[in-house]
């Protein structure tokens, strides 16, 4: 995944990536994390690759994250009908 990749992703899930950079986060052994950030939003892509991660693993993740977001307006969670779509 290139930081291209990342914003494009984001842009895909409704994070206004106009004039937005991406990094990649360091850590993660199985998967890799970018961190979009633009005027005026912000977002983290994560991409799961070197391992194989089920699709309960996933929805679990997806799960807490919907969590915290709730509790958290600062926190976006994806819509996990798209998420499950493009996991197909």
């Amino acid at each position: 995944m290139t930081a291209d990749d990342a914003l494009r992703v984001a842009g895909s899930f409704g994070v206004d990536v106009r004039d937005a950079a991406a990094e990649r986060l360091s850590g993660g052994y199985s998967n890799e994390s970018w961190h979009v950030r633009g005027p005026s939003a912000a977002a983290v892509v994560r991409r799961y690759g070197r391992l194989h991660v089920s699709r309960a693993a996933l929805a679990f993740e997806h799960a807490v994250a919907e969590h915290l977001a709730r509790a958290s307006p600062r926190l976006r969670a994806a819509a996990r009908r798209r998420w499950t779509n493009a996991a197909a």
